[in-house]
């Protein structure tokens, strides 16, 4: 199957009256966007696909460019799906540029790997010193409602993480049906879905560690660690979609109190 090349590009920047603005945009299916909105002095772009999930093939491009003085969120209203590939993969490449006094916030739906999926994200995040980010990702085993765990046929990911084009930290995946990995999930419990945060800013690891500590429960484990200095990486373990969802949105309000910026509303009222 050839699949299709589809591309998301934007550009936020200030307008003559100094508010968040898209300056370019441009997309072709899957990917569409919705009407942007203002809220807390951020701009809020919902970014929708038009096909049902990525399919065999597919090799998508998303390209995000934040000027300085601006505050843009990306967000998307409804899970995304990977369906079954039994030849080529589906690719997913992201670069998200952040320049200095900017703020992007990258906010996507669960992402669900259904059984016999083959998926690649490749993402690399540039930041200029005195950007400040938050990078979330939220993944489940696959339709776990079906009874479709780790079903998959393979699942891989690259993170990329660069200050000033020095990269500073790289996360990598590559999950197989019936691998070590895998195993090592179910241990902690079957279903697991997963989460992880990138933030960037004026942060610190020991105190970020202190605010969320709250949120730990036996459902849901939450760790924090600093690659370097001004970056903290956060991971979630949880046992179901419901605690997920309610821990990441409490995630997502401490975060913001943490680096002393309001929080946008990520729908539009």
């Amino acid at each position: 199957m050839r699949g299709i090349a589809g591309h998301l590009e934007l550009v936020c920047g200030p307008d003559r009256d100094g508010r968040p603005a898209l300056l370019h945009q441009s997309f072709r299916a899957p990917f569409h966007i919705s009407k942007p909105h203002r809220d807390a002095g951020a701009l809020v772009v919902n970014a929708v696909a038009v096909s049902p999930g990525l399919m065999e093939g597919d090799d998508l491009r998303c390209t995000v460019s934040v000027q300085s003085g601006a505050h843009l969120v990306l967000t998307q209203p409804a899970a995304a799906r990977a369906h079954r590939s039994p030849g080529r993969e589906a690719r997913l490449t992201q670069h998200f540029t952040v320049a200095a006094g900017s703020c992007f916030e990258y906010w996507p739906e669960l992402f669900i790997p259904q059984g016999g999926s083959r998926s690649l994200q490749r993402t690399r995040i540039d930041l200029e010193p005195e950007a400040t980010l938050l990078h979330f990702e939220w993944v489940a085993p696959g339709r776990i409602a079906s009874g479709e765990q780790f079903a998959f046929d393979a699942l891989r990911w690259e993170t990329t993480l660069a200050v000033a084009g020095t990269p500073v930290f790289r996360d990598r995946g590559d999950l197989a049906s019936g691998g070590p990995e895998i195993r090592a999930l179910r241990r902690f419990h079957d279903p697991v879905l997963w989460g992880t945060a990138l933030v960037a800013g004026r942060v610190e690891a020991r105190s970020l560690a202190e605010s969320i500590e709250p949120l730990h429960t036996p459902s849901c484990w939450i760790g924090v660690s600093a690659p370097v200095p001004g970056i903290c990486l956060i991971r979630v373990l949880a046992t179901g979609a419901p605690e997920l969802r309610s821990t990441g949105a409490a995630l997502r309000q401490t975060l913001h109190a943490a680096l002393g910026i309001s929080q946008p509303d990520l729908r539009r009222v």
